[in-house]
C-alpha cells in the first residue's frame, strides 16, 4: 500500500480536493484483501509507524485551505509523499488510545472525509520550532542535533514569524546500539487542547564519515538520550 501511496502521489489530479476520493477504488479492492479499518488513506495495521510520512525530499508542498483529511494523513498535502515504513524500533511506551474517521458520503467509506480523530498516549517532548531547526523552551540558544521536515511551506508553525511552541511526539524510541532516534511528529496546539501535525522531526543524523568517532556518537547519543528521560507520557488528540 505504501508504494501505491507514493506513486500516486506522484501524479496531478485535475481536482485536487479528491485526492482520497481518486484511490478510493483501490482502496475498496484491498479493503477486500487486508480486512482492516481504513483510516483517510491509512490501514489501521499500519500504525503508528505509518504516521511518519514526508513529503519528497525537493517538494514543495501545500497545505489546502479547505479541509481535506486529518493533518495526520498523507492525504492533507499536495504533492508526492513518502510512505515507505523503514526498519526501526516503535516506541513501546507508545499506544493507539482511539482512532476515528468521518466519510463525506457514507455510501463511499473510502472516499472524501470531513473529520478525523486519531488520540495517541506516548512520550512527548516540548520545544521552540521555526520551521527548520528545533530549540530548547527553557534555552533558546540550545539547537538539538535532530533534523526536521515541515509538512508544508505555509503552515501554523512554518510562517516566516520566527519560532513557535510545540510539542515532539516520540514515533520510534531512542536506539542507542543502533544510533538512531528518537524520532517523531511535531504537533502545534490548537483549540480546545487539541493538536495538529505540522512536521516531524529525526535524531537519525547522516554523519559524514570523517565525523563518525566515538565523540561525536557520544555527545549525541547523551543528547538522545537526555531528550527522551526529559519526556513526558502524556495523551494527545490529533485532528
Amino acid at each position: 500500500w505504501s508504494v501505491i501511496v507514493e506513486e500516486y502521489t506522484m501524479r496531478k489530479l485535475s481536482n485536487s480536493g479528491d485526492r482520497l476520493l481518486a484511490i478510493s477504488g483501490i482502496a475498496h479492492y484491498y479493503a477486500g484483501i487486508l480486512k482492516d479499518v481504513y483510516l483517510a488513506g491509512i490501514w489501521s495495521h499500519d500504525l503508528p509507524a505509518a504516521l511518519m510520512w514526508e513529503h519528497s525530499p525537493g517538494q514543495f508542498t501545500h497545505r489546502p485551505l479547505e479541509y481535506r483529511a486529518p493533518s495526520w494523513s498523507w492525504a492533507a498535502i499536495d504533492g508526492t509523499v513518502d510512505t515507505v515504513q523503514e526498519w526501526k524500533l516503535v516506541d513501546p511506551n507508545l499506544s493507539i488510545v482511539a482512532c476515528t474517521t468521518q466519510v463525506a458520503t457514507p455510501s463511499a467509506p473510502f472516499g472524501a472525509v470531513v473529520y478525523g480523530r486519531l488520540v495517541l498516549k506516548g512520550f512527548v517532548r516540548p520545544a521552540r520550532w521555526d520551521g527548520y531547526q528545533l530549540v530548547s523552551m527553557t534555552s533558546p540558544q540550545t539547537e538539538y542535533w535532530a533534523s526536521t521536515t515541515a509538512d508544508a511551506l505555509k503552515s501554523e508553525a512554518f510562517d516566516g514569524t520566527g519560532f513557535k511552541n510545540v510539542c515532539c511526539l516520540h514515533i520510534y524510541c531512542f536506539d542507542e546500539t543502533k544510533h538512531q532516534g528518537p524520532s517523531g511528529l511535531i504537533l502545534i496546539e490548537g483549540h480546545q487542547k487539541t493538536f495538529k501535525r505540522v512536521g516531524t522531526f529525526s535524531f537519525d543524523l547522516n554523519l559524514k564519515s570523517e565525523d563518525r568517532h566515538a565523540a561525536v556518537y557520544l555527545q549525541l547519543n547523551s543528547e538522545r538520550r537526555e531528550w527522551s528521560m526529559s519526556s513526558e507520557l502524556r495523551e494527545v488528540v490529533i485532528i
